[in-house]
């Protein structure tokens, strides 16, 4: 077997380098559609990776909750998940509607809900921008 120049060996060494970076990349992009954020924004991977932390540890409560016999209400646990992984996403961003404002409700079921009926918003992401309400 004939050896490799070392600018070959370096050559299949980015190509392996730029394959394995762009499975990662579907992979994390796949990551990001189960977790349903917004495909129009670029979230991070550490936000990413931190979101499906949260989401695996609100199903292990999910699953001990049904254990226990508790009713689940799929509808306030949808509300709720999307409230907490919006606050995740945006914290730094002060342009989404539910949770730019200054009272005590911001972030808060309630206050979604009122985004919804006042924007005519869905529970996936109101852009309105403060102010324009």
């Amino acid at each position: 077997m004939k050896r490799l120049s070392e600018e070959e060996q370096r050559r299949l060494a980015a190509a392996r380098e730029k394959a394995r970076m762009r499975a990662m990349n579907t992979a994390f992009d796949q990551l990001r559609g189960k977790l349903q954020v917004d495909r129009g924004r670029k979230v991070p991977k550490v936000k990413t990776l931190r979101l499906a932390i949260q989401y695996i540890d609100d199903l292990r409560r999910t699953l001990h909750r049904n254990a226990q016999g508790e009713r689940y209400d799929v509808r306030k646990a949808e509300v709720s998940a999307w409230v907490e992984q919006q606050q995740t996403i945006n914290s730094a961003t002060t342009s989404v509607c539910c949770f730019g404002s200054d009272d005590a409700t911001s972030g808060t079921e309630a206050s979604v809900n009122d985004c919804s009926r006042t924007h005519r918003c869905t529970l996936q992401f109101c852009a309105v921008p403060l102010g324009q309400s």
